[in-house]
């Protein structure tokens, strides 16, 4: 076969690969069609990074005690403990013998040490379902019961039952005064490295306490009660270092939140552009992160200059992503976010987790002036152009 033959059954092939493809897969068909000039063809646009930052909120987010999950957790630079009362009118009733006490507590998740050492002890003031900072926490009792060990099955739900002597007559006082029921506080041991997620009343699994007793009547019975008011309250100690200040990192963290921007530059596209599919990679610094996998989304920024936590972005946030803090790299689909730039000034993307404050894990990422090569941050943009300069609009 002549070499021109060859050439044109090469180039039949890889037209005949190009029209049966996905679109996706067509980037020979687009290399082709592009080679011919003024056709309009999907084209690609690899941006870099001109800039990024982070910023962290010492504060935990105002929904806290709505959520699903009570942490408990003895971390560096970080503190959790867990407060849960029940309700008087599911407990024993007055003059009632506390014979026996279960308390159950259902978890998900834990890191650290395993098992995590609980400890329990019976609160002493009055307490709020609000979000509780770590010196307004209530009073406690001097004699605390447990530690309990507390083996980590992540991401299987499993429970921690806790039982013993201490805990009747901790139960028989609420009996006897039931204004004396301010509930029980969950600590970490003074020894556990780690943390724990217990579930809270507004799960499908909430805590519960079995009592076994005698009334009145001298008739052994039995009541179970959930909890009418539970809440985590999370610190920091002398330890803590900010998660914003690595340099040449940003960083994406729950907690105590942290968030990060970041701005590419490109041409502008034109009217009439068609965005098809636009993609984040962010490579991770796993040696510099801490924590298990969550979920980040993105926001448009939209105003400059930057300003931390008062930086202007809008309220839509998209690419609901999870990302493993062991992994090298994350893509996030940017698609939504930047078609809504077509026709608005582009100031960058807004990098958080889609929920902030069951834990305190982070993920760093290499920043824009990250000191390895190949691992800043790369944006892609497929996209077909909308008038070409000799056609009318």
């Amino acid at each position: 076969m002549s070499s021109r033959l060859l050439a044109l059954a090469v180039l039949l092939c890889a037209a005949a690969i190009s029209a049966c493809g996905s679109h996706d897969d067509n980037t020979v068909g687009v290399a082709l069609i592009e080679d011919r000039g003024n056709l309009k063809a999907v084209r690609l646009i690899t941006a870099n990074p001109d800039s990024s930052t982070s910023f962290q909120l010492l504060a935990v987010p105002a929904d806290i005690a709505a959520n699903t999950t009570l942490l408990v957790s003895s971390r560096p630079g970080y503190l959790a403990r867990t407060l849960v009362r029940f309700a008087p009118s599911n407990l024993p009733p007055p003059g009632s013998t506390v014979d026996s006490v279960l308390l159950e507590l259902p978890y998900s998740q834990g890191f650290g040490t395993s098992p995590f050492q609980v400890t329990a002890t019976r609160v002493m003031s009055v307490w709020s379902e609000i979000p509780t900072p770590s010196d307004s926490f209530p009073s406690l009792d001097a004699t605390p019961f447990g530690p309990v060990d507390v083996p980590f099955s992540d991401p299987i739900l499993d429970t921690v039952l806790v039982s013993g002597a201490t805990l009747v007559p901790l139960v028989q006082a609420w009996v006897n005064d039931s204004t004396a029921n301010f509930g029980i506080a969950l600590l970490p041991a003074s020894a556990a490295v780690g943390e724990i997620q217990f579930t809270s009343r507004e799960s499908s699994t909430p805590p519960r306490i079995h009592v076994h007793y005698h009334g009145a009547s001298a008739v052994a019975e039995s009541t179970n009660a959930i909890p009418i008011a539970d809440v985590f309250s999370l610190g920091t100690t002398s330890t803590f270092v900010p998660l914003d200040v690595e340099p040449r990192r940003m960083t994406v963290g729950r907690g105590f939140p942290t968030r990060s921007l970041v701005k590419f530059s490109w041409a502008a596209f034109g009217p009439r552009t068609t965005i098809h599919r636009a993609l984040l990679t962010l490579y991770i610094d796993a040696a510099r992160s801490s924590g298990r996998d969550f979920s980040v989304g993105v926001r448009r920024i939209t105003a400059e200059p930057w300003s931390g936590s008062a930086t202007s972005v809008d309220s839509t946030l998209f690419s609901n992503t999870s990302i493993s803090a062991t992994a090298d790299s994350a893509v996030i689909d940017v698609t939504s976010t930047l078609d809504q730039l077509l026709s608005r000034p582009n100031h960058g993307f807004e990098i958080r987790a889609v929920d902030e404050h069951p834990n305190t894990d982070y993920i760093r990422f290499h920043a824009y002036d990250t000191e390895v090569p190949g691992k800043a941050p790369v944006l892609q943009i497929w996209y077909t152009p909308g008038d070409l300069p000799e056609e009318n609009p």
